[in-house]
């Protein structure tokens, strides 16, 4: 940063790169203190309550990333402060050991925290797994279809299920019966095990091929 400070700061007028290792160096200690006392789920709590989290889906896909699938690694993080302005508690300056074993921890808490922060509307483009739907006494079926989604910005898809009005269930059901035919549809994606629950949807549709 191109700003001039004084030595003598605290922690409130550090610098903005000490403030980022810090807050670095404080995600790396809470996570490795949640894996050793398998409190995972009290950590995605947390975060979910949290209005400033320290620890995202995209910082344990950093950490995932520093394993070697083929050696399958251990990783040790070392943080050396500057000497003109030390840190009082010698144990920021120990090292944080990610033994072999986290990382698959790791690898369930990108995906737990993923599903929180999926929670806001999105578009997701799919295909129509399966119809649930029953008849209605006006002879239109309408009610559940599972989704199979694309998650944006990732390599997978999930499943969901959502409650369609027969107008848009006739769209699923087209979809369905048409190969290699993909839908588009607005909602939030509700945390949870598969298939999730996708409420709040709108602009149901069939894409053109």
């Amino acid at each position: 940063m191109d700003v001039q400070g004084t030595l003598q700061l605290s922690d409130d007028e550090a610098p903005f790169v000490r403030k980022v290792f810090s807050a670095i160096h404080e995600s790396m200690e809470r996570l490795v203190r949640a894996i050793k006392a398998d409190t995972l789920e009290a950590l995605v709590d947390e975060t979910r309550e949290s209005e400033t989290p320290l620890i995202s889906s995209n910082f344990c896909e950093a950490l995932a990333a520093m394993q070697d699938e083929r050696t399958y690694n251990a990783v040790d993080a070392l943080f050396s402060w500057s000497h003109l302005r030390p840190r009082a508690d010698n144990r920021l300056s120990k090292p944080i050991s990610f033994q072999r074993d986290y990382f698959s921890r790791i690898e369930e808490l990108r995906r737990e925290l993923r599903a929180v922060e999926d929670n806001y509307i999105e578009v997701y483009i799919g295909t129509v797994e399966r119809l649930e739907g029953e008849m209605g006494s006006d002879g239109k079926r309408s009610g559940n279809v599972v989704l199979s989604l694309l998650l944006p910005e990732e390599e997978e898809t999930v499943r969901a299920r959502v409650i369609l009005k027969a107008s848009d269930y006739a769209v699923a059901d087209k979809a369905h019966m048409t190969n290699g035919a993909y839908v588009r549809i607005k909602g939030r994606l509700l945390p949870g095990r598969q298939p999730r629950q996708l409420a709040d949807f709108s602009e149901f549709e069939m894409l053109k091929r």
